[in-house]
């Protein structure tokens, strides 16, 4: 189980790194089953990644990601008992609920990005100035709502397309009743830090966000990019600000993503959800039939 050490480090940071907690003999035929779906498609030749070549088979690589993707009985087994338990001594023991997407791959194909600025990216790294999102809103009555948890098919290095994590953001804003993601940002960008984090500035040393510690409201926070073998995992608690990396490397981005709050929090997460769409839904009715009445 989790040393007292490393539960202390979740706890400050909002994430803790576990080396080569599942067997390569599970990791090792899920990466064969998305290598031979590649391959299938014309993705993959004898000497690795064959990217696609015009806008065509580009097209059919994002469908066969898909397929890849709502392949759950196949990518499910990277859920170990150990995977499972780890992550409830992080929630001390409550149960949690496998929130979809249920197995989640991520995919960054080689020298490419996602936020490739409309064809305008350079094809150098820097840290992410967009897409810092939330996967929980934030809520003093959801309380802490436990882990989610990364893992990899394939070695991702450094600069090589592993989500990004604003560690110890987990720690700003819990006091608040309900705000979303673009609701936390949006509070966030009164601070200095997140406002140069998130800025347009093309001159200044995008690198201090990952070798610095900064602060927002007293609280330290850094930039963490997740990198590691096949079989190492992640668990990063859902409050952490996360975005998307460039992949510079000659080799894809292979990675399993699981959402793993505690059951508690996301049956209160889903109440709320659904308090504020039927608190909402008969103001407009009420609107409408005051058009109607006029």
């Amino acid at each position: 189980m989790l040393s007292q050490e490393q539960k202390e480090v979740f706890i400050e940071w909002g994430f803790v790194k576990i080396e080569g907690l599942i067997p390569v003999e599970i990791v090792d035929p899920i990466r064969e089953m998305v290598i031979e779906r590649l391959r299938r498609h014309g993705f993959w030749g004898s000497e690795g990644w064959l990217p696609p070549a015009d806008a065509e088979a580009a097209k059919k690589l994002s469908i066969t990601l898909k397929e890849i993707s709502r392949s759950s009985k196949s990518l499910r087994p990277i859920l170990t008992d150990r995977v499972l338990a780890y992550a409830s001594d992080l929630v001390s023991g409550h149960e949690l609920k496998l929130s979809p997407p249920i197995t989640q791959f991520l995919f960054t194909a080689p020298r490419s990005y996602v936020l490739n600025h409309d064809g305008r990216w350079n094809g150098e790294w820097e840290v992410p100035r967009s897409i810092w999102h939330l996967d929980m809103p934030r809520s003093a009555i959801i309380g802490p709502p436990g882990p989610e948890m990364f893992t990899f098919l394939n070695r991702v290095e450094p600069k090589g397309g592993g989500t990004l994590v604003l560690a110890g953001s987990h720690r700003l804003l819990n006091d608040v009743e309900y705000l979303s993601s673009k609701g936390v940002k949006k509070k966030l960008k009164r601070h200095a830090y997140f406002q140069e984090l998130t800025g347009k500035s093309g001159d200044d040393d995008r690198s201090r966000f990952m070798e610095d510690v900064g602060h927002i409201d007293d609280v330290p926070v850094q930039v963490v990019e997740l990198t590691g073998d096949p079989g190492d995992v992640y668990f990063v608690d859902l409050r952490l600000l996360h975005s998307i990396g460039a992949n510079t490397s000659d080799q894809p981005r292979m990675m399993i993503a699981q959402r793993l709050p505690r059951q508690e929090a996301f049956e209160t997460w889903m109440s709320i959800a659904m308090h504020r769409a039927n608190k909402t839904m008969p103001e407009d009715k009420s609107r409408a039939g005051n058009v109607q009445r006029s």
